[in-house]
């Protein structure tokens, strides 16, 4: 897309170029062209439109390069575990909850995560909520979810929440947090 009158911008999916061509930028203004872009990568990645690459109909051109960059980061990952794995009837085991970022820098959820428990499986009348994430929690007792609230942060290298659960009644109780229940700014969980 462009503001820039009369432009046509060229733009071809997977490509790493894009270009105008035919604008008319106006008398001591500006104009914009863009197009949507996909990293593969992560990292910081810099465009740079180079000193002379811009040229005009009346010999101009940019005489310094003109450079933006796109921090492009990892999506979180998200696991649970219990322990001990196996309990007694109405006996208590941890859970814990483990959020991962890769990145070098803290990623701010876009939701709210909520965990839901499995089974019979409810927060332990004391919870014992144990977190290195420096959001807030809230884990009721009796409840069947776990909720890290909205704009809450995952630090770089990630982070921990445990709780104590209990079941009332035999059986396996698999656990786990479904892709994209993770949301963030960097992305959602793959798994």
């Amino acid at each position: 897309a462009t503001t820039c009158s009369g432009g046509v911008v060229a733009a071809t999916a997977a490509a790493n170029t894009f270009s105008l061509t035919g604008a008319t930028v106006p008398a001591n203004g500006s104009c914009v062209f863009r197009a949507d872009v996909v990293a593969s990568t992560a990292g910081a990645l810099t465009n740079v439109i180079a000193a002379g690459a811009i040229a005009t109909g009346q010999g101009l051109t940019n005489p310094v390069p003109g450079t933006a960059t796109l921090d492009v980061q990892l999506p979180p990952t998200v696991a649970k575990a219990f322990a001990p794995a196996s309990i007694a009837i109405g006996g208590t085991s941890t859970l814990t909850i483990t959020l991962g970022n890769a990145n070098a820098a803290d990623i701010a959820l876009t939701s709210a995560l909520v965990g839901a428990l499995p089974g019979n499986v409810v927060i332990a009348a004391t919870p014992n909520v144990v977190k290195t994430c420096p959001g807030a929690v809230t884990a009721d007792p009796g409840a069947t979810t776990i909720t890290y609230a909205i704009s809450a942060t995952i630090p770089a290298g990630g982070c921990t929440i445990e709780l104590d659960v209990t079941a009332d009644l035999p059986g396996d109780y698999p656990n786990n947090i479904p892709a994209g229940a993770l949301k963030t700014g960097a992305g959602s969980n793959a798994d």
